[in-house]
């Protein structure tokens, strides 16, 4: 076997290098795009996971009340003993408050851990050293007073920050000075949030974070005998239900339901790129058996079994493979680190705050790209292999080499596939046992099969078009391109359905970001109507916002110029194992400039019940994602008073959050999670005053001690646009990814139709023919493979995205959209995809056209 591949599989893989090169770049690309995908959900889950993990300490439980936090008030009778010196909580040994906040230190985002600064030593370890390297016993006794904190020491020899030097970070009233006592050894707690981490006293950080009178959490160090699960119901009785109990590690549920959708999300994308990976492998091989007819009829006949024929095709197909899987695995780790450095820090900010100055990269992702580029390549080899396998000597003494299985493609049983798959389609999306993700998904992964078993039929059936209507247009050239993708149009239709795939899934991306878009911009111009909007730390507020403290409101207030003011307070919070938004308003001055939108007519008696403090409101997709809300009068929710009912008042059109909103009037909202904070002003400025004007008044006033970003509403509406694009960002580029494997295939299929017809293409130029009449032949194919491509592919991706929208969308987010899109758009798009495949007509056709004719001649 050794010898074999020596002397016959490499030299042929030499023999075109042009086409080999290609088949690596697409198997590269395809591994490159999984690695990265590995690397950016790595990145994000260990920024998370470490973060809880290391501020979690040797706590085996904590006291949570959610995102809305828990009562001071809790922790000081928790604390309370009787006379035996027993804790009210049997097996119990200490308790000790946190809060976590992520601050802005200039453009950096850094965790900021708030412990009590008297116990805390039993629930963490902390090290810290002095200059001559000695371990300081006690680090908190620098926290001395309330504007000090202790920093990690690689993250200040990053901004050439010393002890006793003072530093600026953004508090909820604003910059204010911090003391650096000291610096923390990156290990522990300091090591959370890769590095850019400060620990601090936390009834300091109540104070300067408006966390008055309530912690994020409790941790429970248990006595050393004492069971975890028993000590937990003991807790959860003497709460009373008031707040919920659990394990550190529960605080990732939240987090890790939102990694899982994007896991999945982004999977299919990279099963699409790695798919178009094996049909490259599939035409390269194919092309490779077709050409070596009569060598491997040879071998048969010196006696190489149908096994040793088997193994020779499949050897050649993974030394492409390693190669590919080989410079993927180097090119992904190089994506990955790019894109993990440089975006995705934006996109999470959205959902959770996790900390990207350093990329997740581990053996095992370097082993399952492997994995996947080697198995991708054998799944594109085995038709290959098999087809060599049936090869007999007669058959190459009777027939000779060349590509002559064209015609032999079985199109009834590929019309078979598209009929049973689509069959499976309707199926899946239209009966409600199978409304589910995976019901779902697989619906749309049969429809893509639809457009696979589909292609032949529809190139045939162009082609029988096409030929006689260049004949009667006089068009030589056109016929003979298109009798050309006749004869060989099993390997051809191949190419196409890997183009069609790849189209496909633009097309239904496109669909669903636009009609996300159009309803997302018709609910904003129907509820923000003010002409200016002020927001802290970004350009409106995420997890790594900054919320400010309500003494701005009377400060903007006194800013000539503005004639209403409207307070909005944006917190997450854990309901039904998912992480929903609370949206506080001061509904009363918001409605006389703005309006509340209703899935029907108004509801001005609801609107009055919400400003009166009597209740909610819900948003559509919340109730559509939990059903059993649509028929219930109240809904609970967890607050640092504990668990409280609100009146479900009526429910509302939102697109704040895809797992849900709640509406509250701010005055009930404060009332019941003591939070006074605000993250958006919604301003209307009086007629005549200029938005610039404003600004400079606001920065007047406010100077900078605030980053401010005063924005107009079309800023503020676009900032918003964009964020979702963002969000899309990385799903749009894996399709690019795809689109450019797809036309590696088509120059593969076509360099290959170039080598195969090399004495045919000799006879033309002998007879006359021209090299730019060769040329527009080959263009004239690739024309054709695209315009078949976009078809399909328009069809199929126009199903998915139908699917996506009035199906998965519902279940995932539960937004009901219409469906919008734009007819010069999606032209233009038709337009350019077939001259994206005919460009890829340029280099095999520039290839032909130079042959030289005494070698084309007797080429065999």
């Amino acid at each position: 076997m050794r010898h074999v591949l020596r002397l016959i599989s490499i030299p042929r893989l030499m023999e075109h290098p042009f086409r080999s090169f290609l088949t690596i770049v697409g198997i590269a690309l395809g591994v490159a795009a999984n690695i990265a995908v590995q690397m950016i959900l790595a990145t994000m889950t260990d920024s998370f996971s470490s973060m809880i993990d290391a501020v979690s300490g040797k706590a085996q439980l904590q006291i949570s009340g959610g995102e809305t936090g828990v009562s001071e008030e809790i922790y000081d009778r928790i604390q309370i003993r009787d006379e035996q010196g027993r804790s009210p909580i049997p097996g119990l040994a200490a308790a000790m408050p946190t809060i976590q906040n992520v601050t802005k230190y200039g453009t950096e985002n850094v965790l900021i851990l708030a412990v009590d600064t008297l116990n805390d030593r039993a629930a963490r370890d902390y090290k810290m050293t002095d200059s001559g390297g000695a371990e300081i016993e006690d680090p908190l006794a620098f926290l001395n007073a309330p504007n000090t904190l202790l920093l990690n020491r690689e993250f200040a020899k990053r901004f050439n920050i010393a002890v006793d030097d003072t530093i600026d970070l953004m508090t909820s009233a604003g910059k204010k000075p911090f003391v650096v006592k000291g610096l923390l050894d990156a290990s522990g707690p300091a090591a959370a949030f890769g590095g850019n981490f400060a620990l601090m006293d936390v009834y300091a950080a109540q104070l300067y974070f408006g966390r008055e009178k309530m912690f994020d959490s409790i941790d429970l160090l248990l006595e050393p005998d004492a069971n975890v699960d028993a000590v937990k119901a003991a807790a959860e009785s003497w709460l009373a239900g008031a707040y919920e109990v659990r394990r550190p590690e529960q605080r990732n549920q939240g987090v890790e339901s939102l990694l899982r959708s994007m896991n999945m999300g982004l999977s299919i994308m990279t099963l699409v790129v790695m798919a178009m990976g094996g049909f490259i492998i599939f035409n390269t091989m194919t092309t490779s058996v077709y050409q070596r007819l009569r060598e491997i009829g040879i071998m048969r006949m010196i006696g190489v079994t149908r096994m040793g024929i088997w193994n020779v095709v499949a050897a050649e197909a993974l030394i492409l493979g390693l190669l590919g899987s080989a410079v993927g695995i180097a090119g992904g780790f190089a994506l990955g680190r790019f894109t993990v450095l440089h975006y995705i820090g934006k996109v999470t900010s959205l959902f959770i705050p996790a900390n990207t100055t350093h990329a997740v990269f581990r053996p095992d992702m370097i082993a399952m790209g492997t994995a996947m580029g080697l198995g991708i390549t054998l799944v594109g080899a085995l038709w290959p292999a098999w087809r060599a396998t049936r090869i007999t000597p007669l058959q190459v003494l009777r027939f000779g080499p060349g590509l002559a299985g064209g015609r032999q493609t079985n199109l009834a049983r590929w019309t078979a596939l598209a009929v049973t798959s689509f069959a499976l389609t309707l199926i899946l999306a239209l009966h409600p046992r199978f409304h589910t993700i995976d019901g779902i998904r697989g619906a749309m992964m049969f429809m893509l099969f639809v457009g696979v078993g589909a292609t032949p039929l529809f190139m045939y059936l162009v082609l029988r078009a096409l030929i006689p209507m260049s004949t009667w247009l006089r068009s030589a050239l056109s016929r003979m391109a298109a009798e050309n993708l006749m004869r060989d149009l099993g390997r051809s239709s191949m190419t196409v359905a890997a183009f069609m795939v790849a189209l496909a899934v633009l097309f239904e991306i496109y669909l669903f970001m636009g009609s996300m878009r159009a309803e997302l911009k018709a609910w904003m111009d129907n509820v923000l109507k003010a002409d200016v909007y002020i927001t802290s730390s970004n350009n409106f507020a995420t997890r790594t916002s900054v919320p400010m403290d309500p003494s701005m409101t009377d400060k903007l207030r006194s800013v000539p110029g503005i004639e209403h003011l409207v307070e909005v307070r944006l917190k997450l919070q854990d309901f039904k194992d998912s992480r929903i938004v609370l949206l506080g308003v001061n509904f009363g001055a918001y409605i006389e400039k703005a309006r509340i939108q209703f899935p029907g007519d108004d509801n001005p008696a609801a609107v009055r019940r919400l400003i009166a403090n009597e209740g909610v409101m819900l948003s559509q997709n919340l109730v559509s994602r939990h059903p059993e809300l649509k028929t219930a009068t109240h809904v609970t929710l967890d607050t640092p008073h504990g668990r409280r009912e609100f009146p479900i008042l009526a429910e509302v059109v939102d697109y704040t959050s895809e797992t849900g909103t709640i509406l509250f009037n701010r005055s009930y909202f404060v009332e019941n999670f003591n939070d006074n904070l605000v993250d958006t002003y919604h301003v209307y400025i009086q007629s005549g005053v200029d938005t610039q004007e404003i600004r400079r008044r606001i920065d007047a006033i406010v100077g900078d001690n605030f980053n401010l970003f005063v924005l107009t509403n079309r800023e503020f509406k676009s900032s918003i646009i964009e964020a979702i694009d963002q969000v899309f960002g990385l799903a749009v580029a894996l399709e690019i990814v795809a689109l450019a494997i797809a036309l590696i295939g088509i120059v593969n299929n076509l360099l290959s139709n170039v080598i195969d017809r090399t004495r045919e293409i000799g006879v033309l130029r002998s007879l006359g023919a021209t090299k730019a009449q060769i040329r527009r032949i080959f263009l004239a194919q690739s024309a054709i493979m695209g315009l078949c491509g976009a078809c399909v592919g328009a069809a199929v991706g126009w199903g998915i995205g139908i699917i996506h929208l009035k199906r998965l969308s519902i279940i995932l987010s539960g937004w009901t959209m219409a469906v919008h899109f734009s007819v010069p758009v999606i032209a233009t798009a038709f337009v350019f995809s077939v001259a994206f495949a005919a460009s890829a007509g340029l280099i095999p056709a520039a290839k032909a056209a130079n042959l030289q004719l005494r070698e084309a001649l007797k080429y065999e």
